[in-house]
Parts: structure tokens; C-alpha cells; sequence
């Protein structure tokens, strides 16, 4: 079986958003193939159930392996040295790689795993997805949450989050 490579020929679109100053960057194919991510999903993860892990997710999750850390590190890094990511005086590092999938219905859902998600609202952090099925089935969406009129939820305006979950 293939292991977990870093594709060369991978492809990156950075896509800037005036309203909060702040770019989304885009990477299609950054792995050389699927084939490790599926195995593992299908063969080797071991899911825990729906809100196991302390977070609001909306289905089961396991840790991505070792090897999966490494290729995203390694991504990681070209990106710093083509000037796509700038890290500043901050230190990258991965915090954790989970393989999600979603297992909730929407009527299950509580008010706050259905607003717009965020990850943190730590200005030092971003997060990635990784989608691993092409855009009819997934794709990264930027929202602007309408009772505050906000796109970005920072440490500056994050009670937003507690005002209306109604």
C-alpha cells in the first residue's frame, strides 16, 4: 500500500477577503493518493462516538496517523518558504489531524452545531479540512453569522457565540 506522500505537483490558491483582512488559502491534491487515508478509515480507525472528544462535531472521530502529521508538516513548510503561509514570530505546529465523519441528523443538532463553525477563537490558530471527495460533496464555505453581521469570530468579539443560540 502507498504511504502517506506529500504530492509535488499539488496546486494552492490563496483567496483574500477584504471585509476581515485575512486570506483563505486553497491546496487541491496536496497528498500523492487517497489510498492511505481510505485504508485507514475503513481498516484501522477506531471511531469514538459523537461528542467523545470534548468538541461539538456532529459525528465520530479518530487521530490521523503519524505518517499523515508528517506529510502535512512537511506541506506546511513549503507553503513558509513560497511566502503562501507567513507565520510571523509565531511557531507552526500541528495541534491535532482528525479523520471526522459527520453521523447526526440535522434535527439533531443543538443551536450551536448548527451556526457557522469555527475551530478557535485564538487569533494565533487556523485550522485545515481536508476533503476527501470532490465539490458535489464537500468544500469550504465562508460565512457571515447575520445576527452579528461578523465573518471572522475572534478574541475580540467572540460572546457572539453565546448571544444567539436560540
Amino acid at each position: 500500500m502507498e504511504s502517506y506522500q506529500l504530492n509535488k505537483h499539488y496546486k494552492t490558491q490563496v483567496i483574500h477577503i477584504n471585509e476581515i483582512n485575512d486570506n483563505v488559502i486553497i491546496i487541491d491534491d496536496f497528498l500523492s493518493s487517497l489510498a492511505p487515508v481510505y485504508h485507514f478509515a475503513s481498516e484501522v480507525a477506531y471511531f469514538q462516538p459523537p461528542g467523545s472528544d470534548g468538541t461539538l462535531y456532529p459525528g465520530k472521530r479518530d487521530e490521523m496517523p503519524a505518517p499523515y502529521y508528517r506529510a502535512f508538516e512537511q506541506l506546511m513548510a513549503e507553503l513558509i518558504d513560497k511566502g503562501i503561509l507567513v507565520s510571523g514570530e509565531n511557531t507552526l505546529y500541528l495541534h491535532k489531524c482528525k479523520l471526522s465523519i459527520v453521523t447526526q441528523k440535522p434535527n439533531e443538532l443543538s443551536p450551536l452545531q448548527r451556526m457557522p463553525h469555527i475551530d478557535s477563537t485564538d487569533d494565533k490558530t487556523f485550522a485545515a479540512v481536508h476533503y476527501l471527495s470532490g465539490k458535489e460533496w464537500g468544500g469550504t464555505g465562508i460565512y457571515k453569522y447575520l445576527p452579528a453581521n461578523v465573518i471572522k469570530v475572534g478574541s475580540d468579539n467572540k460572546e457572539i457565540i453565546f448571544e444567539n443560540d436560540q
